[in-house]
């Protein structure tokens, strides 16, 4: 409830930002499960999500102004456009830890202003490590494992490939 709040909040703020660049990465980790509990990590709610961020920035498949948009989904997605264009977001990469991190070096070089959407499950914990394994049932098993000597807790987002980006 309270992402819910935050986004229609973000949403009232007034459109006169121009972005020089636009970054939306959105995970919805279709059949993953964590280890050993089994729980679901499915987001289905970032699909809406891009496509409400997508309306406040008036996202044009034929846009002519300046702004770079790039899309770091794991999922396909038709997007209909405020002129009333439908047509599949075109996507930058899927968003591993490297594809992410490539984008971000990319999308800053020429600096400016940006506006980056992070979709996807951040946790906070102890390092460690994560991978992920599929199984033969099209499901995907994430494991964590945590090695508190090496240093106090951290926040860290959650890539499609199982691996983590920490944050400072």
């Amino acid at each position: 409830m309270r992402r819910l709040l935050r986004l229609g909040r973000a949403l009232e703020q007034p459109r006169d930002n121009i972005h020089d660049f636009v970054i939306i990465i959105a995970i919805h980790y279709k059949w993953w499960e964590t280890y050993p509990s089994g729980e679901s990590m499915q987001l289905n709610a970032v699909k809406n999500d891009v496509k409400a961020w997508l309306g406040h920035l008036d996202y044009r498949h034929d846009r002519e102004d300046q702004r770079r948009f790039y899309f770091l989904l794991d999922f396909d997605l038709v997007y209909t456009d405020a002129s009333g264009k439908s047509q599949l977001l075109p996507r930058w990469g899927r968003p591993t830890k490297r594809v992410i991190l490539k984008t971000l070096r990319e999308a800053t070089i020429k600096g400016g202003f940006g506006f980056i959407y992070y979709g996807g499950h951040a946790h906070f914990g102890a390092p460690g490590t994560s991978k992920i394994e599929e199984t033969q049932s099209d499901c995907v098993i994430y494991k964590e494992t945590e090695d508190r000597r090496r240093g106090a807790k951290a926040t860290y987002l959650i890539c499609c490939d199982g691996k983590r980006i920490y944050g400072k």
